[in-house]
């Protein structure tokens, strides 16, 4: 049986096998269904894609799920790609593209169709729709939308600009949706609101003008805005341009002229506590470095609502038109009313109009408090500014002849005194505090201005820190470099865009000659002496003055004395008496200098504080300082100070005053002591020192009690030359200390003297002459008429001189001249007076004295001995007087009216 089934199976393999042998083979596959086009973002499907395989009977198989299909397209990326299909090492391939998907509706629900001016499009709250050709439907994000605005067939983008209907539209590719929005105008409920609305939209303004009256004196200024400048048209027709490097143009601004030099300077920052520190009025007073309103808005809106403002009051008009006032008190001396009113335009939200009127007041000084107290009636003010500007809105497209580009140095060249080129890097040399002079030159562009992209000067020691040891600077085409110390320096000349390193050298200059020197501390300098001066126990800082930049390499000896060195020699002594100081140098011994030092007992600082002192300047005025102690031997009281002058006005302060640890302490006893710019100082000499708002005037000078039969008093006479015919002024001025002055021949011999009087025969002492030969002086006084005999050489020859002196008529001096003859002070660098009109009319205003002249009114500078005017009723005149000797007198100034 088994042998059976075994030659069964032989068999039927057999047969099986005669079969394969005549089974049809695969011929070729072919595909259908596929697709062929997606859109981006789309995944690839190839689901409906069948493949067929074709035998070689002709017969055909659905072999899809047994074909491989591969592709590597970027669905993300637009393009067309290769699919291919495999089956059993047979392939077909075929191409399919990816296309953008097509953006064919879009819908916003909820959108905020009203909007304020300024106000930017909002999609808070509302939903984006997008339907696309693929039949996509998604919900977009409003940030991928190009936002602009229409009106009016003009579209521009940013914050709604445009009063009325607004087309809003949102184009995202070839696809724009519109929808339309109501814009109006804001209706700010405060001050604060609106004036910070003008202030943000101040680049909306194309040009404008402003007109300060200032107490009479009226200034008009017109102006207009570029991109980056301002263009001021003055009265002379004159164009100032301001570059900032930040491109502002509004408010308080740092300028230069045609010419590219800076002609104006950054004013306070709008901050109470500057303001506070600063007459108000100069917030006002700006016709000259303020070119367009907002700060000035900007400033007043601050101060009114600060703390210290007093009444304010606000006031919302209508039709962009806000009001506002207060009252304000500064530095407990000035009062003021101010008042405001602006209009805002609805459309571009600028100040188009700004009138501010402000009335001043001084406060009243209370003789029994000592103290100055605020008015409590208001009449007439006694100082006014009004300012009125207006602005026109528009594009800032002025014409910017200097651009910043063209003004900033891109390259220059260093020379030498000789010419010589100086190469980046080089090395120069100069001696100790011996000048170096380097010349810089072909500024690129011609243009260039190193006024305005200024060239400094830095200076690093060896170990590259900046010095004082040495100091450069750079002024008119000139760096400049002077050491003061021997070594080597790194100097550093650069601009924005370029910069040299130079190394420096130093060295000594031999030792030709030097002489002894003390230490001034008025100059803060070594002044050549052979003598000097000081108190017991006080320091003497002393050294010697060489030829430039050489080494003395001195040694200080004294016997009896203790010398030490610090910044300079220093010498002390505690027994009164003479001592010789020899200094020797060691470069050169052959070079000695002798310093003679009178050592005196130290004044106490009890008597030094006690009674009436006196400070007398030209430009500063006069102040007497009367010192009181509280008792006999006291370092401590009471000081008084009446002061007066033609910038600080007149007054009284009361002080405290008290010694401690060698410093004068002065503590202020009414109101009006803080404004009083006079102090007083106590000097290391044992002196005391006026102090001019903080800063060391001088020496007071003791005021001494008059002497018996003293004298006061100018006796003047005109002098006929026996010689030469020629008439010559005698002056002879007496003090009631028994000191005086005399001047002889109009000046050609002058000098001081001591006197007495003794029942009208005058006794001459100590007659000093400080100008020409000395002089011999006798006189006897009867009434006002002095009968004087003056002795000297002239010419080689004796000469006696008898004339009468009358004395000299005091004349009542005044600053607010009225019609007819007035006695003026004139000055040096000029003097102002003031005449008020009580009467329209035309006006003649002159001097009679060849020694006075007068500045033309308004600030016109010419120098005049007459001047006819027609003048207002209540208006006034500034009249600047100027002494055309250069030394204050006073002179006649005569006004007269016409007609």
């Amino acid at each position: 049986m088994k042998k059976l089934f075994l030659f069964l199976l032989v068999g039927f393999f057999a047969v099986v096998v005669t079969a394969c042998s005549n089974l049809p083979t695969l011929e070729s596959i072919s595909i259908s269904g596929q697709d062929v086009e997606f859109y981006v973002g789309e995944e690839f499907d190839a689901s409906d894609l069948k493949v067929i395989a074709t035998l070689s009977d002709a017969s055909t198989e659905d072999v899809t799920l047994q074909a491989v299909v591969s592709q590597e397209a970027d669905m993300n990326k637009a393009g067309k790609y290769t699919v291919i299909v495999s089956y059993k090492g047979l392939t077909v391939s075929y191409e399919i593209e990816v296309i953008d998907d097509e953006l064919v509706s879009v819908v916003v629900e909820n959108a905020k169709t009203e909007y304020k001016i300024g106000e930017v499009v909002s999609f808070e709250g509302a939903t984006i729709t997008e339907t696309y050709k693929s039949g996509k439907v998604v919900v977009a994000d409003a940030a991928t939308y190009e936002v602009t605005i229409e009106n009016n067939g003009v579209e521009y983008a940013g914050a709604f600009a445009k009063l009325g209907a607004n087309t809003v539209k949102l184009a995202k590719g070839a696809y724009v949706y519109e929808y339309v929005v109501n814009v109006a105008a804001n209706s700010y409920s405060s001050v604060a609101e609106a004036a910070a609305a003008g202030v943000a939209n101040a680049n909306k303004v194309a040009s404008g003008t402003v007109v300060v009256d200032n107490e009479g004196y009226v200034n008009e200024t017109a102006y207009e805005f570029g991109y980056n400048f301002v263009k001021v048209a003055g009265a002379d027709t004159t164009d100032y341009y301001s570059l900032l490097e930040n491109g502002s143009v509004f408010g308080v601004v740092t300028g230069i002229d045609y010419e590219g030099n800076e002609y104006m300077e950054a004013a306070y920052e709008p901050t109470l506590a500057n303001l506070q520190g600063a007459d108000l009025r100069a917030v006002l007073n700006y016709t000259y470095d303020i070119f367009g309103v907002e700060s000035l808005v900007d400033t007043l809106v601050y101060v009114a609502q600060s703390e210290e403002a007093m009444n304010y009051a606000e006031e919302v008009k209508g039709e962009g038109v806000y009001a506002f006032s207060f009252e304000i008190a500064i530095e407990g001396f000035y009062y003021y009313f101010i008042e405001v009113e602006f209009t805002l335009d609805a459309e571009a939200e600028v100040f188009t109009s700004v009138n501010v009127e402000m009335k001043g007041y001084y406060f009243v000084y209370n003789e029994e408090t000592w103290e100055y107290e605020m008015p409590t009636e208001f009449g007439e003010p006694e100082f006014t500014r009004v300012v009125t500007a207006n602005q026109v809105v528009g594009a800032q497209d002025a014409e910017n002849p200097y651009p910043v580009e063209d003004l900033l140095i891109q390259s220059f060249e260093l020379e030498d005194a000789e010419g010589n080129k100086v190469e980046n890097g080089a090395t120069v040399s100069t001696g100790l505090k011996v000048d170096l002079n380097l010349n810089v030159v072909n500024l690129n562009p011609t243009t260039a201005n190193a006024a305005v992209d200024s060239i400094k000067v830095m200076i690093l020691d060896a170990e590259g820190f900046e010095t004082y040891s040495a100091f450069g600077n750079y002024y008119d085409g000139v760096v400049s470099v002077t050491a003061y110390k021997v070594g080597t320096y790194q100097v550093v000349i650069y601009s924005a865009n370029v910069e040299y390193t130079l190394t420096l050298e130093i060295e000594y200059s031999p030792l030709e000659s030097f002489v002894g020197a003390v230490y001034n501390a008025e100059w803060w300098e070594l002044v050549e002496a052979d003598s000097a001066t000081v108190f017991a126990n006080q320091v003497l800082e002393f050294g010697a003055i060489v030829n430039e930049g050489a080494n003395a390499a001195l040694v200080a000896e004294c016997e009896g004395a203790v010398i030490s060195q610090g910044e300079y020699y220093e010498f002390v002594a505690s027994e009164v008496g003479t001592y010789v100081i020899t200094l020797t140098s060691t470069v050169n011994p052959e070079f000695t200098a002798t310093i003679t030092v009178e050592v005196t007992e130290a004044p106490s600082l009890a008597e030094l504080l006690n009674g009436e002192y006196q400070f007398t300047s030209m430009m500063i005025g006069t102040a007497i300082y009367t010192f009181v102690p509280e008792s006999e031997g006291a370092e401590k009281g009471e000081l008084t100070i009446a002061y007066e002058g033609a910038y600080v006005g007149t007054g009284e302060a009361y002080f405290a005053y008290e010694v401690f640890d060698g410093w004068l302490q002065l503590s202020p006893l009414n109101v009006g002591s803080y404004r009083c710019p006079f102090g007083a100082e106590l000097s290391a000499t044992y002196s005391l020192l006026c102090t001019y708002n903080g800063w060391a005037q001088g020496e007071l000078v003791k005021v001494e009690p008059a002497v018996e039969g003293a004298l006061t008093g100018n006796f003047t006479t005109v002098f006929v030359h026996p010689l030469n015919l020629m008439e010559f002024q005698m002056l002879l001025s007496f003090n009631n200390n028994g000191t005086g002055y005399y001047s002889l021949m109009n000046g050609a011999y002058e000098g001081t003297f001591d006197y007495a009087n003794n029942e009208g025969v005058i006794t001459f002492s100590e007659v000093v002459a400080s100008w020409g030969t000395e002089v011999e002086l006798s006189a006897t006084i009867e009434g006002n008429v002095i009968t004087c005999t003056t002795n000297f050489v002239f010419d080689g020859m004796e000469l006696v001189l008898d004339y009468l002196g009358a004395v000299e008529e005091e004349k009542e001096v005044t600053t607010w001249p009225v019609e007819g003859e007035n006695y003026v002070e004139f000055t040096q660098w000029g003097n102002t007076v003031y005449f008020v009109v009580e009467e329209a009319g035309v006006y003649t205003i002159s001097v009679d004295s060849p020694n006075g002249t007068f500045v033309l009114p308004n600030y016109n500078y010419e120098l005049v001995y007459i001047y006819t005017v027609e003048l207002e009723a209540g208006e006034y005149l500034e009249i600047g007087c100027v002494s055309a000797t250069g030394s204050t007198e006073i002179c006649p100034l005569v006004i007269t009216k016409v007609n």
